[in-house]
């Protein structure tokens, strides 16, 4: 089958993001003889009539959508940026008459309501491509008994299936070099993306890990891992950026995998995200050696009591010693304060801040108000609270703030950002 597969996302949070879970979706569909063409927005000057002209040549028999970011993740200046998608849906409907397909880590969230929202034909939530593969073949055989785990149709309430995990990552492709070639991409300061698991067993209150990739720890072998670097090295590229929530844990298998990249001796640079609980120099040594340049240090407070409420493993001791490691083997930290949890108050806000400054950060972000997702302790939190109600939409971001915060703390928060060149607002 001849498949489109399209990203939309421009944004740039944090730093750019490539579409690597849309080129593993065309990695894993060419391997099984399809025959796939990617048009990512992010490349594109014109966007719209290079779009038309590919639907117009390719031909097309299905068009897949990936879907990563739902908005901003800003309270103070929320957007919602599906707005983009939607009307590619339907400029794409004016050239092409066959099925639209939505997957991605957003699609999963909301899976029912984005479907809707975008007017969609189909959609598959998760990690596992099998079912995607699975429902090109019915679409191909005009078959439409669809008992396929993950599936969501438009305006057909009875296939809501239930959300299946994957079990293991055989399936769980590392996207080939050529994608970052064919888009022109720079070899020479480019991040690129790799995963070293899926899962994560740390279960923060606002997190929605838990229910896309579940709290078990699925890695990747590490076989894949250094073949795939050795193949981006081939092509000219050096620079990687570890994209697991937190690349540390399980401690054995980071550590494995630092031994493996120092023993072969893999030319990388990377960055990762270090969650500050049970960190040793062990540990922070083989970072080093193994090339890591750069560390996000997953803070996210400096109060001992709104840590114990996010659901944080570690304290603020954790988190200086953690600090005061990396600062010593000469790696780049970057740190993140998230105002605004359960117990938050004045008090609270000033010892983060105060906290904060006290660390050897290269840069430190500021985030106030967290975003409620269903399936999260938060979300259960904020409707006890009476901030959410039980069917109410949240595909237009609802944020959290303690109700003990006031103007006068948000004004504080943003006084210290501006007074402070390592700081920037979340926007």
């Amino acid at each position: 089958m001849r498949i489109l597969l399209i990203s939309t996302n421009t944004e740039e949070l944090i730093s750019k993001v490539y579409p690597v879970g849309l080129w593993c979706v065309a990695d894993y569909l060419i391997k099984r003889n399809h025959t796939v063409k990617t048009y990512v927005f992010q490349n594109e000057k014109n966007n719209y009539s290079n779009l038309k002209k590919t639907i117009l040549e390719f031909k097309p028999e299905l068009i897949g959508f990936s879907i990563r970011n739902i908005d901003n993740i800003s309270m103070e200046r929320p957007r919602l940026l599906l707005e983009t998608d939607k009307e590619t849906v339907a400029y794409c409907r004016n050239y092409f008459k066959g099925s639209i397909v939505l997957g991605g880590a957003g699609y999963s969230i909301f899976p029912d309501e984005i479907l809707e929202y975008l007017k969609a034909d189909y959609g598959i939530s998760g990690f596992n491509l099998s079912y995607l593969n699975e429902l090109i073949k019915k679409l191909s055989k005009h078959d439409q008994n669809f008992k396929i785990p993950n599936l969501r149709i438009r305006n057909s309430p009875e296939a809501k299936n239930v959300m299946i995990k994957l079990k293991d990552a055989r399936d769980l492709n590392i996207p080939s070099p050529i994608h970052f070639e064919e888009e022109n991409i720079s070899k020479n300061d480019t991040l690129i993306p790799i995963f070293s698991h899926l899962g994560c067993p740390m279960d923060c209150i606002y997190c929605t890990t838990k229910h896309l990739e579940g709290l078990k720890i699925i890695p990747v072998d590490h076989d894949r891992i250094i073949q795939s670097i050795r193949n981006y090295n081939e092509a000219g590229y050096s620079n990687f950026k570890f994209i697991d929530g937190v690349f540390n844990f399980p401690k054995n298998n980071c550590n494995k995998l630092c031994r493996r990249i120092i023993d072969e001796r893999i030319n990388i640079r990377y960055e990762c995200t270090v969650y500050p609980w049970k960190v040793d120099e062990e540990t922070v040594q083989l970072l080093a050696e193994s090339g890591c340049s750069s560390v996000t240090l997953s803070l996210e407070s400096g109060s001992d009591p709104i840590l114990k409420s996010l659901n944080k493993k570690y304290t603020k001791r954790d988190v200086r010693q953690a600090s005061q490691l990396i600062s010593r083997y000469g790696i780049n930290q970057n740190g993140f304060l998230l105002f605004g949890s359960p117990g938050e108050n004045s008090n609270t806000v000033k010892e983060s801040l105060d906290f904060a400054e006290t660390l050897n950060f290269t840069s430190l972000s500021l985030g106030i108000g967290i975003r409620i997702y269903p399936h999260t302790r938060l979300y259960n939190i904020a409707l006890e609270e009476g901030v959410i109600t039980e069917n109410e939409s949240l595909l237009k971001p609802r944020f959290y703030i303690s109700k003990s915060i006031t103007e006068s703390d948000i004004a504080y928060i943003h006084r210290k950002a501006e007074a402070n060149s390592r700081c920037r607002m979340m926007q």
